[in-house]
């Protein structure tokens, strides 16, 4: 009787060590993402391109906003008070947007936000970039 429990014990310890009996999702989603083209340093006045996807079930006034690096991450309610210049994703998944660089040198973000008017919306995804004189 005390040889079953220990093999009870061992085969229980053996499943929980190894993992056995968890499932790996056949498909991993993942969040939406920026992307900048043409690299990350640009002179004041120039086109900055970025790429954005994963946004689906995002709302139709999902904006990026190119926004001061120095400004808190995570709000969108706060990046609505600092942006430069923003745009709407208009219900698209994925795409380009072109932002201008601004005029003044130093480090700027294009930051997703999940809403302009929902009351819990957040920041999703932000991408950095520096504009030298």
């Amino acid at each position: 009787m005390k040889t079953a429990k220990l093999v009870l014990v061992a085969f229980t310890l053996m499943l929980f060590a190894f993992g056995c009996g968890q499932t790996t999702p056949a498909e991993t989603t993942e969040g939406p993402s920026l992307e900048l083209t043409g690299g990350t340093t640009f002179s004041a006045g120039d086109s900055v391109t970025v790429q954005f996807s994963g946004a689906e079930g995002l709302d139709t006034n999902a904006w990026v906003g190119l926004i001061p690096s120095d400004i808190d991450h995570g709000s969108e309610s706060t990046n609505d008070q600092h942006d430069m210049s923003y745009q709407y994703l208009n219900g698209q998944v994925s795409g380009s947007m072109t932002f201008t660089a601004p005029n003044e040198p130093g480090s700027y973000d294009l930051r997703l936000n999940s809403s302009d008017s929902a009351a819990n919306a957040t920041e999703l995804a932000y991408v950095t970039f520096e504009v030298t004189e």
